[in-house]
């Protein structure tokens, strides 16, 4: 009773904004990796970079937050979703990235809202709704769309097997993570201390996955871009976006919150274009206009409760 009302009395045009932002902030973080990691051992960075925000986030809850502890039985709860969501999804996502298409990976990481809306409602955990599903459908077609509009198209199998089939895995980690985060959060009942916590036992978990590409960096080739590359994606990609995603599936559940982040690849794909000259075909513009009306959906299903 406590979320619904919560849910009924947030603002709709803040949890859009919000969210919005949250996409953008994660598309623009695809072209910023693409030149920070240059001279990066890729397990390293993500090591460094998700530690860092982890402890930041970590310390602010601790001397903000009075009841910043969590229960013997919440913080196993809230390991498994950080081990998942934010320990086993980037490690796979790294390794996946060398192994296949950046198109192959955007368009399977982009059927996680469906499946977040699919298992959400077989469990329970989401109200059925028409509505959301169709909101659900659009707006991955509409990235589909936006990927097979690009020179090459999308293309499973052949060379690509293996980084699509691992692709596929860090979707449903991911998507695992934002179906089952809302009912932790409500135990808790706070979104920022359930994230520093998930986020933390991530941290640990990249920390020890990213031993061997430490042990191989050589800090000596990074350069000052690079370090500003990675603080972007430290403060920005994870820290903001981490906080204000928990924060939308605390308000609004993991379904609809899933949904906006089906915008990430629009935004990525107009980013990538300003700065690497890329330009857009008529089935990709036809694609970002079916994704924006799969988010408008779920706000329709919002005014309707």
């Amino acid at each position: 009773m406590a979320t619904q009302t919560a849910v009924k009395q947030q603002p709709a045009v803040t949890v859009d904004a919000a969210l919005i932002s949250v996409a953008l902030v994660w598309g623009i973080n695809a072209s910023v990796i693409k030149s920070a990691l240059v001279g990066w051992n890729p397990l390293a960075f993500n090591a460094i970079r998700f530690s860092a925000a982890a402890v930041l986030l970590f310390l602010y809850v601790r001397l903000t937050d009075k009841d910043w502890r969590l229960s013997r039985a919440d913080f196993w709860r809230v390991a498994v979703l950080g081990l998942v969501g934010n320990g086993l999804y980037q490690w796979l996502y790294i390794e996946a990235v060398p192994r296949t298409s950046a198109s192959n990976i955007s368009v399977i990481i982009a059927m996680s809202p469906l499946l977040v809306t699919l298992s959400g409602m077989l469990t329970g955990m989401e109200r059925r709704s028409g509505w959301i599903m169709a909101a659900a459908v659009a707006s991955v077609t509409g990235v589909v769309m936006v990927i097979l509009g690009e020179p090459g198209g999308f293309h499973l199998g052949g060379p690509n097997l293996k980084g699509d089939l691992i692709s596929l895995a860090a979707m449903v980690c991911w998507a695992s993570y934002t179906a089952y985060a809302r009912p932790v959060i409500d135990r808790v009942g706070s979104s920022v201390r359930v994230t520093a916590w998930a986020m933390l036992f991530g941290a640990v978990s990249n920390m020890i996955i990213g031993i061997p590409g430490l042990l191989q960096q050589d800090f000596g080739a990074i350069s000052a871009a690079s370090v500003g590359g990675m603080t972007y994606s430290a403060l920005g990609s994870l820290l903001f976006g981490y906080v204000v995603f928990a924060w939308g599936v605390g308000r609004i559940g993991g379904a609809r919150t899933a949904i906006y982040t089906s915008l990430t690849p629009v935004f990525a794909a107009i980013i990538a274009g300003l700065f690497y000259g890329e330009s857009w075909s008529v089935v990709q513009w036809t694609g970002a206009a079916i994704s924006v009306v799969g988010v408008a959906l779920t706000k329709y299903q919002g005014s309707k409760r």
